[in-house]
Formats: structure tokens, C-alpha cells, sequence
């Protein structure tokens, strides 16, 4: 994860951007593990336990595009970015 996170830095991060913070997910989390693995690293990072469900909780629903949606921005901005590359050979 300082991997990542030192590349994002270099490469990515703009003066004013806030610190990188790394994130790891995973189905069990060993406390132990975790902090001994973490110690040597200078960088925030948190790890925290996930559980997939199949039901999407009802606080959530209306808050989050569907599948459908998530399909119809993706296949919207696809478009997009052609129509401006045609644009700008235009010009």
C-alpha cells in the first residue's frame, strides 16, 4: 500500500491536493496482523472489514445508481468522449 501511495503522490497529487490515504478492505481483519504490518509505514492507512450482501440496504436505495443507470452513464460518456474527439479534429 506505501507503494501506491508514494506513486500517487508523486505522480498524481497537485500542490494543494491533502495528503493520500490508503484504504484496505478485506472479508477478516486481524488487529495484530495489522498493526505490526502497518508500523513501518509513514503513510495514513486504514483497514476495516467488509461483508457483501445481495440485498441493497433501504437507506441506501435512490442514493446509489443502479446497475442500469451505472450502464446508461457509462455508454452516455463513451459517446461523449468520441463526439469531442471529432469536435477538436474538426477545429
Amino acid at each position: 500500500m506505501n507503494f501506491y501511495l508514494e506513486l500517487l503522490d508523486e505522480q498524481e497529487k497537485l500542490p494543494d491536493d491533502n495528503p493520500s490515504i490508503g484504504i484496505i478492505l478485506c472479508p477478516e481483519k486481524d488487529n495484530i496482523e495489522v498493526e505490526f504490518a502497518l508500523r513501518p509505514s509513514n503513510k495514513p492507512i486504514g483497514v476495516s472489514e467488509y461483508s457483501l450482501t445481495k440485498k441493497l440496504p433501504s437507506k441506501l436505495k435512490g442514493k446509489i445508481p443502479t446497475s442500469e443507470e451505472l450502464k446508461q452513464m457509462l455508454t452516455t460518456a463513451i459517446s461523449n468522449t468520441g463526439e469531442s474527439d471529432e469536435i477538436e479534429d474538426n477545429e
